[in-house]
């Protein structure tokens, strides 16, 4: 047990007035920065959000067509206890609920494909192409009628967040079933003009990956320099 005596007791050494302050000052304007990145980011998702919200607006639509009528839907087969958190080669993304991708050295679908969690207090698609492995309560949609572009339809899914939430089910964990992604209406636009859609979209989706990795960087920086400085 740490007592007063011992803390009082610790040595500590600094740099002179002048150096702590150009330090101090440093670190402050990259805290700026970092702040600044998170603001870029926070008013790009703003904007694609809506975005989303009034072009796929289902007040502007009189004809819909079911997803299960226009793609092949599954879950996975894998368990979380079997991923690894590190890749190597020969392994694939793994895909659960969390955010962050996981490995198996084992896929499931070689698929252009929209991946929902099946469970949790929110459902926000993922979009992927490639061979991938999917847990047991994961879905994913594919294999997507040539008359509707992936990319369309994991767009219009970001906005569907709360249809999901409704038709959920279970009492501590909600979770989706198959029925709910069949069942889900789509609005039955024209191809090209999805390709439109999915051109304006992409562009702002492309620009926040791009911040976010900035914000990374430049948080990896002042962990480095925090962790060099005071040594």
């Amino acid at each position: 047990n740490l007592s007063a005596e011992i803390v009082k007791k610790l040595k500590f050494s600094f740099p002179n007035n002048k150096e702590q302050k150009k330090i101090a000052d440093f670190v402050s304007l990259l805290e700026d920065r970092i702040a600044t990145q998170i603001k870029i980011i926070e008013k790009l998702e703003s904007l694609i959000k809506g975005l989303c919200s009034s072009l796929f607006d289902k007040n502007k639509y009189d004809s819909f067509v079911k997803l299960g009528d226009i793609s092949e839907i599954t879950n996975g087969n894998s368990d979380v206890q079997d991923a690894s958190l590190s890749y190597s080669d020969g392994m694939y993304p793994f895909f659960d609920r969390s955010e962050d991708i996981k490995f198996l050295p084992e896929y499931l679908l070689d698929k252009e494909a929209i991946i929902y969690p099946g469970e949790g207090s929110e459902f926000y698609p993922r979009y992927y192409n490639g061979k991938f492995a999917l847990h047991q309560r994961c879905y994913a949609i594919y294999d997507i009628a040539p008359n509707f572009a992936t990319r369309y339809l994991y767009f219009f899914c970001k906005t569907q967040n709360s249809y999901f939430v409704r038709n959920a089910v279970g009492s501590t964990v909600a979770s989706l079933r198959l029925d709910t992604f069949k069942r889900l209406n789509i609005p039955n636009i024209p191809i090209e003009l999805q390709k439109t859609y999915v051109q304006l979209l992409d562009k702002i989706e492309t620009k926040i990956v791009d911040n976010k990795t900035v914000l990374k960087k430049y948080e990896e920086q002042k962990r480095y320099l925090l962790s060099n400085l005071f040594i």
